[in-house]
């Protein structure tokens, strides 16, 4: 495994492996890594034959600076988790290496940055978009992989990949959860045993919706959930919400809806955790 810090570095580093002809993957992390980000890099180790793992807290995706100030570094500890997994090249640039003078990437997102995390978030998925846009072209990564855990800046990414012509393919993996059903996360990392506890109810409510899509009205569904909140008063919820997929807009009812998600967002103490559960019909 390999450290680097400057782009040039990176890309003299890249051009040579390129020359043996070696496919690339890249996972872009903002450190703290887990079990969910783990499964990346190993699902990039086995696809390709070079994996790029960036760290780098990217502050224009911040609207909160106590958040990005709050948010956990811990790079000594992230390389020591990748250490002994494949062949892993880890970029963790400073600020200047990733964002010179270039002009910022114009990208219409549409309901994507109007609704729950466009919303909730301002500017959140403008910061998204330069960032990764920036290092897809340090990188040129043949596969980029991303986790369903934060699906709407998935989506994203995948309209900002179409809208801008990037020659990179986007692998979206599955969540990866704790026994009792908990999204691994940065965030979640942050709350101690009795908070976890109390974050399952994310997960209960997005189980709920899962075992009764296209059986209960959606309305009555949402109800439900905000019920189950309205009796739990450590945990506030921000939203609940079925979301068509493909237009990104609420659904009504069930007729002519085949990809449909359930998307929650609540806040347990000082922590704000995102979930999502795709619904089967």
């Amino acid at each position: 495994m390999r450290l680097i810090h400057s782009t040039s570095d990176l890309k003299e580093h890249l051009a040579a492996e390129r020359s043996k002809g070696l496919s690339i993957g890249t996972v872009l992390t903002m450190g703290a890594l887990h079990e969910g980000h783990i499964s990346l890099v190993k699902r990039s180790i086995e696809e390709t034959d070079l994996t790029i793992v960036s760290i780098f807290v990217n502050p224009k995706q911040f609207n909160d600076p106590a958040d990005h100030d709050l948010y956990p570094r811990q790079l000594e500890k992230d390389i020591g988790s990748l250490k002994g997994l494949g062949k892993i090249v880890v970029f963790a640039p400073e600020y200047n290496e990733v964002f010179s003078n270039e002009e910022d990437v114009v990208v219409d997102l549409g309901e994507l940055d109007r609704t729950m995390e466009g919303s909730s978030r301002p500017g959140h998925f403008d910061g998204v978009v330069q960032v990764v846009y920036r290092f897809f072209n340090i990188i040129k990564p043949d596969v980029a992989y991303f986790g369903e855990k934060d699906r709407q800046q998935l989506l994203v990414i995948k309209k900002m990949v179409a809208a801008l012509n990037v020659p990179v393919r986007i692998q979206p993996c599955p969540t990866v959860r704790s026994k009792e059903g908990l999204a691994l996360s940065s965030r979640n990392a942050l709350l101690n045993e009795e908070e976890k506890q109390r974050a399952l109810l994310l997960y209960r409510s997005l189980s709920y919706a899962a075992d009764n899509a296209y059986a209960a009205q959606p309305e009555d569904i949402i109800n439900k959930v905000q019920e189950d909140f309205s009796l739990n008063t450590a945990v506030e919820l921000e939203y609940f919400k079925l979301i068509d997929q493909d237009t990104f807009q609420e659904i009504k009812d069930w007729n002519g809806t085949e990809n449909v998600v359930a998307f929650i967002a609540a806040r347990i103490g000082a922590v704000r955790t995102i979930d999502n559960v795709f619904l089967k019909k």
